[in-house]
């Protein structure tokens, strides 16, 4: 797959394929607009205008903290890697850690907080 990025958030790829039907064999590309969702960050740079596929991050970048961001309004405006270096520097003992671990503990602290 090749893809050519458009903007920050908007790329358009090309897919070569090769379709096999009743013993004939016939060669397509497919075009197609896609669109990223996640905010560039103040530091990035433009992209490169050829790409491939795997630089981009199909997860949502704000997606695995839902509680705490429903309980903290302000948290909406960071990221979920930003929320878990801020817990880390607050809370010493939680360096070590993996971020699985420390999301999982912060989700059930703020379930409660959340629902409320």
């Amino acid at each position: 797959m090749f893809v050519l990025g458009a903007s920050n958030n908007v790329f358009v790829y090309a897919l070569p394929n090769l379709s096999i039907s009743e013993g004939e064999t016939t060669p397509g590309i497919s075009f197609g607009l896609g669109f990223r969702n996640r905010k560039p960050s103040l530091k990035a740079k433009p992209r490169d205008v050829d790409q491939d596929l795997s630089d981009f991050d199909i997860e949502d970048p704000v997606a695995r903290l839902p509680n705490f961001r429903s309980a903290v309004p302000n948290a909406k405006k960071y990221t979920d890697e930003e929320i878990l270096e801020l817990f880390r520097k607050k809370y010493p003992n939680l360096k070590q850690k993996s971020d699985d671990q420390l999301i999982e503990l912060i989700e059930k602290k703020y379930k409660t907080k959340s629902q409320n």
